[in-house]
């Protein structure tokens, strides 16, 4: 290295971690890498910055020439634990672009494509960077894939004279959380009810269909809390079952997540930021919740 600056070594981290920096981004809290075999952003540690930093500790800094001699001045860069979370802060500011991954693509990454929801159906496409999806169904996309399973344990729980109505709403609802499009419902699911009614194995099966890194299961009673919020910003689908019937107090924050509106969050030791949830919300429970701000 040149000199003893931070900045340089902050721009040596991102040359090591990819060739290109558009394939680097920081947003929400979360650095994230491309990976163009698979079509997805991958979250990437604080640890490999890390350890790229300590793997440099002893490394020859220049430090000018020596006015007697001649000869270049070299000393042993020092690597400290302040240093390190330091450059890996200047490593997030420098490939930060806010509000990236809330503009990404309706659309499910599958092993054979990009599929994307459009009003006329869903469309394959190849993997793009551009798409700005995080998540990944390891299994290839097949229009005509039948359910036979699933359409019968569903006919058999969601009975009455609007059976068909029911039925309807949660092929889209469940369709929409994988799509990233479940704010756009502005709506949660509750299902409620005693005993061996088929919610609890609803939720199973629904939470099955995701990657485990964008499930979560915060209750509606702490959608206020802004360390929950930063839990939520990488969910797609949020699943409480047995979900408390306590009072909600802020009734007004589980709303904003519902249908999507900015809100903060914050990691442990880390700053506060700011995003637009994505996550559908579903909650099993055998008693309904009150609210003390209707």
């Amino acid at each position: 290295f040149e000199h003893k600056s931070e900045k340089e070594i902050a721009s040596w981290c991102v040359s090591e971690m990819v060739d290109d920096e558009s394939d680097l981004l920081y947003d929400q809290g979360t650095l994230r890498r491309y990976n163009e075999h698979c079509g997805v952003w991958e979250e990437i540690p604080m640890s490999e910055i890390y350890k790229l930093v300590m793997s440099i500790d002893r490394a020859p800094i220049y430090m000018g020439q020596d006015r007697r001699t001649g000869r270049p001045k070299v000393k042993p860069l020092e690597v400290s634990n302040a240093m390190t979370e330091s450059i890996a802060k200047l490593v997030c500011k420098q490939v930060e672009a806010p509000g990236s991954f809330s503009k990404s693509a309706p659309g499910i990454v599958f092993r054979n494509g990009f599929v994307r929801v459009t009003k006329e159906g869903p469309k394959v496409e190849p993997f793009s960077r551009e798409h700005l999806a995080v998540t990944r169904i390891d299994y290839d996309f097949d229009h005509n894939a039948a359910t036979p399973l699933m359409d019968g344990f569903l006919s058999d729980i969601l009975i009455g004279v609007d059976a068909a109505a029911k039925l309807k709403f949660m092929w889209e609802f469940m369709g929409c959380s994988l799509s990233g499009l479940g704010t756009t419902m502005q709506r949660a699911l509750l299902m409620q009810g005693e005993g061996a009614n088929g919610k609890s194995t609803l939720l199973n099966v629904w939470i099955k269909l995701f990657p485990s890194n964008v499930v979560t299961s915060i209750s509606p009673q702490d959608m206020h809390n802004e360390y929950r919020l930063a839990h939520l910003k990488k969910s797609l689908l949020n699943a409480v079952n047995e979900a408390p019937a306590a009072n909600i107090a802020k009734s007004a924050a589980l709303k904003a997540v519902i249908t999507g509106d900015r809100v903060m969050g914050r990691h442990i030791r880390q700053d506060v930021f700011e995003y637009r949830p994505k996550a559908a919300h579903v909650f099993a429970c055998n008693e309904l919740p009150s609210f003390s701000d209707q």
